[in-house]
């Protein structure tokens, strides 16, 4: 870069950047030192580069401390510019998700509809069946000192037809020391002013109260919600396909969404409406094998395990994935 020194007057520096900022933009990459003739003021750099205007006079504290500070902000300025970005992004991602589900649900309609006009009566029917059912998906939050005790953050119910009945955040009692954003998508904004653990925890009671509750590892779901429910009541996708992609183990919503559904889920941080509606679709996918795997052990019918299909795949009473979870009532 050109350089170019003169001895100026205080005034005269504010001339310079004038007569810059009028010249052409490749003579603005020229810098321009102005040496006051009064010592103690300092160094003063006139530094017009692509169209920026800086101006600094040497601090107090020196210049090594003045470019530390510098830096400093830019580095928080970039790691924000990169934050909003990577949120915007699951944002899109989230909304595209969305979009294609609302695609295929109503695809799906539209073949119930041809389908209900063949059969009245089996319309009926399946209309019944979907309205006792719902979906229940829940975000957690760490608490204690290594934040390995879940506290309940955000709670999401979906009906059997798939619409949204609540999607709520609230704020926990004790301190939280982990947000889990990556994968919660948790923020203390959103649990700041949020409503009581307690009334969050009546909106879910009541939205599943004599429902079929579907979803993906409801026993994790259910203890930060602190709700009894009957486990005649709940279909848990983790536990009926154990054993299916690797022996003893549940396997994870987002490989059961791209296995049961073709659908890519949970690139970002999870979305508790998208999981519901996965664990959801996935039940009613398989829910006449599902309920006649049930029906014809009604004596086990209280058992989580007994959902799983015996006959194809391994049954275990453990699960490492599941073991590192620690919840408290």
């Amino acid at each position: 870069m050109e350089v170019e020194r003169k001895e100026v007057e205080d005034t005269d520096i504010k001339v310079i950047i004038e007569k810059r900022m009028k010249e052409p933009h490749e003579m603005k990459s020229k810098q321009v030192h102005a040496v006051p003739k009064t010592k103690h003021k300092g160094t003063a750099t006139c530094n017009i580069q692509f169209g920026i205007d800086v101006i600094t006079q040497t601090p107090a504290h020196g210049i090594a401390e003045e470019i530390r500070r510098v830096n400093q902000k830019r580095i928080r300025a970039e790691q924000l510019i990169i934050r909003e970005r990577k949120l915007t992004e699951a944002k899109e991602a989230e909304k595209k998700t969305a979009e294609i589900w609302e695609k295929k649900r109503q695809e799906n309609k539209n073949r119930s509809t041809n389908a209900e006009k063949k059969s009245e009566w089996k319309s009926e029917k399946k209309s019944n069946y979907l309205d006792e059912i719902v979906a229940l998906d829940c975000e957690m939050v760490g608490v204690g000192k290594k934040g390995d005790i879940s506290v309940l953050a955000r709670a999401c119910v979906i009906s059997g037809h798939g619409e949204v009945l609540t999607d709520q955040y609230c704020c926990s009692y004790k301190y939280v020391t982990d947000y889990r954003t990556h994968i919660s998508g948790i923020e203390q904004k959103h649990m700041k002013n949020a409503q009581g653990f307690c009334k969050l925890q009546q909106k879910v009671k009541n939205a599943i109260a004599g429902k079929i509750v579907v979803g993906h590892g409801l026993m994790h779901d259910f203890l930060v919600l602190k709700i009894p429910h009957r486990e005649s009541m709940k279909r848990d996708t983790a536990d009926y396909f154990i054993g299916k992609f690797e022996k003893n183990k549940r396997p994870g919503l987002k490989t059961l969404a791209k296995d049961q559904l073709g659908l890519e889920i949970q690139s970002e941080a999870h979305s508790p409406v998208i999981d519901a509606k996965a664990a959801l679709d996935i039940y009613l996918k398989n829910r006449e094998e599902w309920e006649a795997t049930l029906s014809k052990n009604p004596s086990n019918k209280m058992s989580h395990a007994s959902i799983s299909r015996t006959n194809e795949y391994a049954e275990s009473d453990s699960d490492d994935n599941w073991s590192s979870f620690k919840n408290e009532f």
